[in-house]
């Protein structure tokens, strides 16, 4: 550790303990880690680009001292200082701390090594890395409570809750055997889906469509193409930050897909990928363009 980075670290821990104003606040972040400061944090430095999202759209935009470089909606966000990119390795702790933050908010695994470095230096973070739409609203609450926007969370969360009640009263009463079934490709090579437990399937399954890899336990899974093929999916899907070479003709070109129904009805989506890949804000937004694509009837 550079003497320049145990310097910052030391004055920072120095404003955080003599920082006994304003109300106490904790929470439990997605590592279910008791996270606690002694008032709302008004330097908070996102490396995140679901949290970066999620704090600018409950209110707490003025409050986000720095990013990353993959953090780039709202356009406010983007023109935050930059601490470097979304891995450990990429960020630059001497950027983070001369940002001199009260409070960080990390990914998941991708972050453990920058979350060891903040551990040493006494510096509080929160891990967001909600694996449901429930622990989405949770972690928008949780950032509402640490920031002080407790208020701005709430309207978010409630307006969140109206956009997925209102996909749910137009699928709901699609009977089971009328649902669409769905392969959504998260890459070509090697060939990936999703499986029972990504953010992913809960999305199709509330846009009323039928993962036809549901039962894979892993999030994401390297499958066979001709499996894909055997489950004959109606639909498929894609974020648009796919590989390019993704249309019906496309597919048709892959050894077996052209009897595919949704390749034979040219039933094949790119998806805006941040709305559907980002657990935040738009999360309503990412299902309704699901749902669109599965039941255009129902969602002109």
């Amino acid at each position: 550790m550079t003497r320049f980075v145990r310097a910052a670290a030391a004055a920072l821990f120095a404003c955080l303990v003599s920082g006994a104003w304003g109300q106490a606040v904790s929470v439990r972040d997605s590592l279910d880690r008791t996270v606690s400061l002694a008032a709302p944090a008004s330097r908070v430095v996102s490396l995140n680009p679901s949290a970066t999202e999620s704090l600018f759209g409950i209110g707490a935009g003025d409050r986000v001292a720095g990013v990353t470089s993959y953090c780039t909606w709202p356009g406010e966000a983007a023109s935050r200082p930059k601490v470097g990119g979304y891995t450990s390795e990429s960020i630059s702790l001497e950027r983070l701390l001369a940002l001199k933050p009260d409070l960080v908010v990390t990914g998941g695994p991708v972050h453990v090594s920058i979350r060891t470095s903040l551990d040493s230096l006494g510096i509080p973070y929160y891990v967001f890395e909600p694996s449901s739409v429930e622990a989405t609203l949770e972690c928008l609450a949780d950032l509402g409570a640490l920031t002080g926007t407790a208020e701005g969370a709430a309207r978010s969360i409630a307006g969140l809750r109206r956009e997925l009640a209102e996909v749910a009263a137009r699928v709901d009463s699609i009977p089971p055997s009328s649902r669409v079934r769905v392969f959504w490709e998260v890459y070509n090579e090697p060939l990936m889906t999703c499986g029972s437990a990504s953010f992913l399937h809960e999305l199709i399954t509330r846009a009323g469509g039928i993962n036809v890899f549901a039962e894979l336990e892993h999030p994401w899974s390297i499958i066979s193409p001709e499996e894909a093929v055997r489950r004959a999916p109606q639909v498929i899907l894609a974020a648009d930050d796919h590989a390019p070479g993704f249309t019906a003709r496309d597919l048709a070109r892959r050894p077996g897909w052209a009897s595919v129904p949704a390749v034979k009805t040219g039933r094949v989506y790119l998806l805006p990928a941040d709305p559907v890949n980002r657990t935040g804000p738009r999360l309503g937004e990412g299902l309704r363009s699901i749902a669109r694509a599965l039941y255009p009837e129902l969602f002109p």
